[in-house]
């Protein structure tokens, strides 16, 4: 049915809202302080650019698949123009399109 109507799977639409959620806070739209959460990477690579964010370390499998650090490697893996998106208007098309 998902297919017919091409709607997105209930999981691509958590990894949206996860992801939105997480612009919000970076750009102090989101009520959540997270100052200490959002950090940069130590050092830049081919795989970072400079929006993305440090990955927090994780001890249990459970911890690695809670909010940040989840979404924060979802995030690292979107394209610069993506994560460099002036509004949340733009944020979500340029999304939709990757």
């Amino acid at each position: 049915m998902l297919q017919k109507l091409q709607w997105p799977t209930p999981e691509e639409r958590r990894k949206k809202a996860r992801l939105t959620l997480l612009f919000k806070v970076a750009n102090g739209e989101g009520k959540i302080d997270a100052w200490n959460k959002l950090l940069p990477p130590d050092r830049l690579s081919r795989h970072t650019n400079a929006h993305s964010f440090q990955i927090p370390s994780c001890k249990t499998s459970i911890r690695k698949e809670s909010f940040y650090p989840k979404t924060i490697r979802e995030w690292n893996n979107l394209p610069a123009p993506v994560t460099a998106a002036e509004s949340l208007d733009s944020f979500k098309r340029l999304l939709v399109t990757y």
